[in-house]
């Protein structure tokens, strides 16, 4: 067995944006041609599919690794792995339609979908990581479109 390079690494890191750029055209294209063809799309409540692609609206803030915003270990998600940029915690409503591992596109951005919310939260809610809590208070609170296939 080879042992993994850096080299190796950046090539992997390289093909993994290549992918995630390759999808996101063809996103963006798919809905482009659902447009411009006057497809109907299908709604839902605040729900909207077009070519296996849904969109789901809920309420996005930003938390960071602290005891009293997180569980007894502010560093491990709900799937044991270590806290990292680019994770969101979603509430246990919207859990149903994003289960734990599932990859969505916000805002420009992917994220992977690594923590659950608290109980409390009822309504459609993701909180997205950071590890600046001053980044994370300036995030605010505001609505967003979430998607997903």
């Amino acid at each position: 067995m080879e042992k993994e390079t850096k080299e190796n690494k950046r090539i992997d890191i390289e093909k993994w944006i290549f992918r995630c750029v390759i999808g996101l055209g063809i996103f963006i294209a798919g809905v482009q041609v659902g447009i411009w063809q006057g497809r109907r799309l299908e709604r839902e409540e605040n729900n909207i599919q077009l070519n296996g692609i849904q969109s789901v609206e809920a309420v996005a803030t930003a938390y960071s690794p602290e005891r009293r915003q997180c569980d007894n270990d502010p560093y491990i998600t709900a799937i044991n792995k270590r806290v990292k940029e680019g994770g969101i915690a979603v509430s246990r409503p919207l859990e149903k339609i994003l289960p734990l591992g599932s990859w969505v596109y916000i805002d420009g951005k992917f994220y992977i979908v690594n923590d659950r919310m608290n109980k409390k939260w009822q309504d459609y809610r993701i909180d997205i990581f950071c590890w600046d809590k001053k980044k994370a208070f300036e995030y605010g609170k505001r609505k967003t479109i979430i998607w997903y296939r």
